[in-house]
């Protein structure tokens, strides 16, 4: 066997051994994420070939609700970072304010994005409108069960990590259980994700609606 496929092949398996040494939560987030990308990604595609075949809408531009709500969700995936290492540190006030932040800004964006739905359906555009609008009403309203789901996720976090800091033995076991570090990185994971995922999309309305 040649070198070259010997090192693909060696490439291969050491992905697929990385794989299989992920925690079985992390594995399935790891499909569930694979699957959310590929159904977006399948209804970005034909929402990029209907273009083509469609009328280009007329006087439309994008609501400034879903610039302010872009940058939210932005920052509201900005203030996770080190929130791991907060946990390792048994920093319950670091972890809590971030926690917080994040859910703060992440429901800022959630309110921009029905306003600016809002502001669309007064100037006339609505879903039925122009088929374009269908996908964009459609990839948006997707992205937006996704951003409630992790906002979901990150307030049950911090209402278990409230409780239990409030007792010191229950805040020592807490911070000694890997398995709540790990559901905290999860969800890390998992909210950085719905932000990527929110920008490529606003990145593909901007540049084809306007």
């Amino acid at each position: 066997m040649r070198p070259e496929k010997l090192k693909k092949q060696k490439t291969g398996n050491e992905q697929l051994s990385s794989i299989e040494k992920l925690h079985p939560h992390k594995t399935l987030l790891f499909f569930a994420l694979l699957g959310s990308s590929l159904l977006f990604m399948s209804i970005s595609f034909l929402f990029l070939v209907s273009i083509s075949r469609q009328s280009p809408l007329q006087h439309f531009v994008l609501s400034k609700w879903f610039f302010i709500g872009s940058l939210a969700l932005l920052i509201s995936s900005f203030s996770l970072s080190g929130i791991k290492n907060a946990f390792k540190n048994d920093h319950y006030a670091a972890i809590r304010q971030k926690l917080i932040f994040t859910l703060v800004m992440g429901s800022v964006f959630i309110f921009c994005q029905l306003a600016g739905w809002y502001e669309m359906l007064r100037s006339g555009f609505e879903i039925h409108a122009h088929p374009l609008l269908s996908f964009f009403y459609i990839l948006s309203g997707i992205h937006l069960l996704h951003a409630l789901a992790g906002q979901a996720v990150i307030s049950v976090i911090l209402i278990h990590a409230s409780r239990q800091n409030s007792d010191p033995v229950k805040s020592l076991i807490y911070f000694s259980n890997p398995i709540h570090c790990l559901r905290l990185e999860m969800s890390v994971i998992f909210w950085h994700f719905v932000d990527f995922l929110w920008l490529a999309l606003f990145i593909m309305f901007l540049f084809t609606l306007g």
